[in-house]
């Protein structure tokens, strides 16, 4: 079949399949979504059960270290390992809770201003250019320094 016969779709999942840097990346995206899904029965321990005989344990791969708490222990002798797998359920729902957010917002305003026209359009602009001229790293941080720890 030649590539102007195939559906943009298949060519699509051609084009990523022969790329193997893009099917690890995939692998490896996967392989978080799964560990986030499954946090409650993959984690070794509890990730807010504290043991203080075992603060600042090192991971297993240094002196002292288990394999219980292969990553280790933190100050207050939580695992490791557990904090970061339940951790990824939230970095996880964050991310996408945020591109879902921005992605049906800029696809509502900008239907809006394009079919509307000039009394939608213009008070957009402003704010539009404020975002495009804020540097964009700079902007969650000073985000999560407004409002505080937590989700």
């Amino acid at each position: 079949m030649s590539e102007a016969s195939e559906s943009p779709l298949r060519l699509s999942w051609r084009r990523f399949t022969a790329d193997r840097f893009a099917v690890a990346a995939a692998g490896v995206v996967v392989l978080f979504v799964l560990a986030a899904l499954f946090a409650p029965w993959i984690s070794p321990q509890d990730p807010n059960d504290s043991d203080l005989l075992r603060r600042l344990q090192p991971p297993v791969w240094m002196e002292g270290g288990e394999w219980a708490y292969a990553l280790g222990c933190d100050a207050l002798g939580r695992d490791l390992l557990s904090r970061i797998i339940h951790g990824t359920r939230i970095s996880i729902f964050i991310g996408a809770a945020v591109v879902l957010i921005a992605t049906g917002l800029g696809i509502v305003t900008g239907l809006l201003s394009g079919y509307l026209g000039g009394w939608v359009d213009r008070p957009q602009a402003p704010l539009r250019a404020i975002l495009e001229a804020y540097p964009c790293p700079h902007f969650p941080v000073r985000l999560m320094g407004m409002m505080g720890p937590g989700l």
